[in-house]
């Protein structure tokens, strides 16, 4: 996606009312964006949507965006948090690692990569 986006796309994002979203800011200027879409039949979370602003990355933003939206799943009462990433984007990898996330073991993954356009790298909280 570019950056910036359009705020009417990140607003029809909203429509679905499982749909919990995020946004950090930083001296007035958002500096990342993020939901958390609640599955309460499955009883998780997942992450989605995790944008940082470029300028912004490598700051620990995503990370600490990651942590909020964890908090914000646990808050729902689900029990389990899970997120998605394309396999190259090692920046993502990182910052959700860095905030406790660990990798889904492979069946599931394959599981759940089976009706996927692309094969992620899915992870998982433990919680802590």
């Amino acid at each position: 996606m570019e950056h910036p986006f359009d705020p009417d796309r990140v607003r029809r994002w909203w429509n679905d009312d499982d749909v919990r979203p995020w946004l950090l800011v930083e001296d007035t200027a958002p500096v990342a964006y993020g939901e958390v879409w609640v599955d309460h039949d499955e009883d998780e979370g997942e992450i989605a949507r995790v944008l940082v602003d470029p300028a912004a990355r490598g700051r620990g933003v995503g990370r600490a965006l990651a942590t909020l939206l964890v908090a914000d799943a646990r808050d729902q009462g689900l029990a389990a948090c899970f997120v998605r990433v394309i396999p190259d984007n090692g920046a993502a990898l990182a910052a959700y690692r860095s905030a406790g996330f660990v990798d889904v073991d492979p069946a599931r993954t394959a599981e759940w990569n089976a009706p996927q356009p692309v094969p992620y790298v899915w992870l998982e909280h433990l919680g802590d």
